[in-house]
């Protein structure tokens, strides 16, 4: 079982975990490399992050998840899950965060005088860069995947439930893309529901991970899936407007967990007798990311346009300047809200870079400690 699968979904064993594996990546790995990264130390980091911790929304919250960011309209939007347990129970609803200010989804349907038939808008799971977010809502007992369209043309399209593959199944999607394109899970099956038309496509019948693509010049978008395990990724090119899914290119080497908008994979491999997980990418082939000569560590879990890369326990990696600690990179002023009671940390999405840095926004989750809720901090690059 990944550590990153522990980190989402086990509060109880979150920090015991985090601190030995850890510990025991530091006992066995090489000393980090002298290469392009800062992982040496002694150098100046080309970038400063300040920070700043996304806040509750007004209510009797206790844990806060969030799992994708989106620049709309000049502005970076965070969307996630708050609830009011600091375990998995009790009550849900997703939320819309934008310049400090946190709201539930749920009121701002309501308040912009959209529909919603009853369902309760649980987790906002993806949002793109015209602000359509992709997530799941539940109504008695059912849970259904749901695009919100901020730009819709009427009230009844504002938010809308995503038509079921199969009868009684419940969905839950993944990823929106730039074309308002859905791949979600349901039941068994991977399905891509059309940001024009509306309408879906059954893809495989298999995955546990999902991720989709913007279109290309042909109205053609690549959907990557994975698991279960120990099956290896597979990318599936599929016509949105025709509905034709292509035979299934695998991607041997590399436990995937993200795509970005041109069908570049990131993830792991694993290497020596232990079978260390090393962070890589996947275009044509594997590519294992090193710091100088030296093997990276971790899970890429998060992957931008530019192929810039989030990994797991705090670093990032770029083609520029290759391996960085996110620690190292935090704006002396920042330091104290970085490390204030957060005990654990495991960085959870990276943005697309700015147009001044070439850095990019990472979202860092963390806990305080055993029973605590999940929080979620949002470091942006500093101007030089």
């Amino acid at each position: 079982m990944s550590i990153r699968y522990v980190f989402k979904t086990s509060c109880v064993v979150l920090a015991t975990l985090c601190i030995f594996f850890s510990a025991v990546q530091l006992a066995a790995a090489p000393p980090p490399g002298k290469g392009g990264g800062n992982g040496g130390g002694g150098s100046s980091p080309p970038v400063q992050y300040g920070v700043t911790e996304i806040p509750f929304p007004p209510g009797p919250w206790l844990s806060l998840f969030s799992g994708s960011m989106a620049v709309v309209d000049g502005q970076l939007q965070v969307v996630g899950i708050v609830r009011d347990s600091t375990d998995g129970s009790g009550n849900r609803q997703a939320f819309l965060s934008i310049n400090g200010s946190t709201i539930l989804l749920n009121d701002l349907v309501d308040g912009m005088g959209g529909l919603r038939g009853g369902w309760s808008i649980a987790n906002a799971r993806d949002i793109n860069q015209f602000g359509q977010i992709a997530g799941w809502a539940e109504k008695d007992g059912e849970i259904s995947g749901f695009r919100f369209d901020p730009l819709a043309s009427s009230p009844e399209n504002l938010f809308v439930v995503l038509p079921k593959p199969e009868e009684g199944v419940d969905t839950w999607p993944h990823r929106i893309n730039n074309d308002g394109d859905v791949v979600f899970a349901g039941g068994d099956l991977t399905v891509v529901n059309s940001g024009t038309t509306g309408l879906n496509t059954v893809v495989t019948d298999v995955g546990v991970r999902r991720g989709l693509t913007d279109r290309d010049a042909n109205g053609c978008v690549k959907v990557l899936t994975w698991g279960p395990a120990p099956t290896d990724g597979s990318i599936y090119v599929v016509h949105q407007d025709s509905g034709a899914v292509s035979t299934p290119e695998s991607l041997p080497g590399i436990v995937p967990f993200d795509i970005n908008a041109f069908g570049v994979v990131c993830g792991y491999t694993t290497t020596g007798k232990q079978e260390w997980e090393v962070a890589a990418r996947y275009t044509t082939q594997l590519e294992k990311l090193k710091d100088g000569k030296k093997e990276i560590f971790g899970e890429a879990t998060s992957i931008n346009s530019l192929g810039d890369v989030g990994i797991d326990f705090g670093a990032i990696y770029t083609d520029q300047h290759g391996y960085l600690k996110v620690e190292d990179l935090i704006h002396p002023d920042h330091v104290a809200t970085y490390t204030q009671d957060f005990i654990t940390k495991s960085l959870t999405k990276i943005g697309e870079p700015d147009g001044t840095s070439g850095f990019f926004p990472i979202l860092v989750a963390g806990s305080s400690g055993f029973g605590s809720g999940y929080r979620m901090l949002l470091l942006t690059p500093l101007e030089p």
